[in-house]
Parts: structure tokens; sequence; C-alpha cells
């Protein structure tokens, strides 16, 4: 049969509406002192970085206004300042330097120690520090453990190529809850060197099993 052509003419309309307006709110900090240059994220957000190897500074080189020297470390250049200055801190205390294979007098490594399934929501601050992060001048990293589950045992396994081997287990434990973290690096697997690195690290905390 012939090919049938229809040709269909349309008429331009013109449509007044109401403008949409879309924004998105910034997320709140823990500590309410830091107004602006501060960021809080999340450990969902630090595992599903491409790239990240469930490390906290290699997610945070990714922000506005910080960048990374190379791949090999995940030490933190933030606005021109020396990674030096920036400051970790766990729970309120200060740490030197929470990276494997780091050198003295730096802040960064190339294996990051620190096992992302005991964290909470924490925060990244790359100027205007309140006046509690007094040693610091170029970044504060200010890191929180996680409470663990108050109603039932729950249990975590994964495995990366550079995280390693980790466990973690929580839950209620009589009138207190519990979150214990187990890793094994896989450095030891490594071959061609006579170097043996074993990095075993044991994260807990222990808390009451309801919080007023």
């Amino acid at each position: 049969g012939k090919q049938l052509d229809l040709e269909i003419l349309m008429e331009e309309s013109v449509t007044n509406m109401k403008e949409v307006n879309i924004s998105a709110k910034k997320n709140g900090m823990n500590n309410e002192l830091t107004s602006v240059s501060g960021r809080s994220f999340s450990m969902e957000e630090v595992n599903r970085y491409a790239g990240g190897r469930s490390d906290p500074a290699r997610l945070a080189a990714n922000f506005a206004g910080v960048s990374s020297p190379d791949d090999s470390r995940n030490d933190l250049i933030i606005r021109g300042n020396s990674p030096v200055g920036v400051l970790w801190r766990v729970e309120g205390l200060s740490i030197p330097n929470p990276n494997h294979f780091s050198t003295i007098g730096t802040t960064g490594g190339s294996v990051s120690a620190i096992n992302t399934n005991l964290l909470r929501n924490s925060d990244f601050m790359t100027s205007a520090f309140p006046a509690e992060y007094g040693n610091a001048n170029a970044g504060v990293f200010d890191l929180g453990f996680r409470n663990g589950n108050s109603d039932k045992r729950e249990h975590t396994f994964q495995f990366g190529a550079i995280t390693g081997i980790e466990f973690t287990t929580e839950g209620p434990i009589k009138k207190e809850r519990f979150i214990v973290c187990f890793c094994l690096s896989l450095w030891i697997c490594k071959h061609g060197t006579k170097a043996r690195f074993v990095n075993w690290d044991i994260c807990y905390a222990l808390l009451p099993r309801f919080i007023v």
C-alpha cells in the first residue's frame, strides 16, 4: 500500500503562569556556633562517593575551596593553606593524624584509619571556626560516634580492596547499648617486598540505652 503522510498544523498559544521557585535547604551543622564556611556530612555520603575509599577526607576534597595534591594521600589543601593546619577531632578530643602510612608532622596519609560505620553526621569547616577549635588554621573535621541500636542487634560485614575486611555489631546490652567495629587492612596481602604491613583497627562505644 501507499504510505500515508499527514500534515497537522498547530496554532501557537501563550499562557501566563505563576513563577515556580525551587530552593534547597543547607544541611544544618551539629555545632550551632558555625554559621558560615561549614558543612555537615553523613556516613552515607562518604560511602557513596566514587573513589572515596570510605574516607571522609577524600570526600571533603570535592567540596568548594578544597583540593588534594594527588590521589596517593588524603592531605587537604583548603583555600591555599598547608595541610598541616587541618585539625581532626573525635568526640571533642583532638587527634594528630587518623591515617595509616602518614608522615610525621602531617595530617594526611594513604589509608584512613577511621571506620565510617561508627560515625554519625559530622562537621567539616574551612574557615571562621568557633573559639573551641583554637589549634586550627586551615580546616576542621569534627567527627562523632553513633549511639548504636537500642532496640535490636544488628551486624554489618563488608569487604573492600583498600579498606579491607570490616565487621560491625551493635545493639542493646542490659541497660546500655553498644557498637563495636573491627577492621583488618588487606595490605598484609601485598607481595614483592619484605615489608609486612598489618593494620588492625578496633573501635567501640558504650552508652546508656535511653538518653534523655
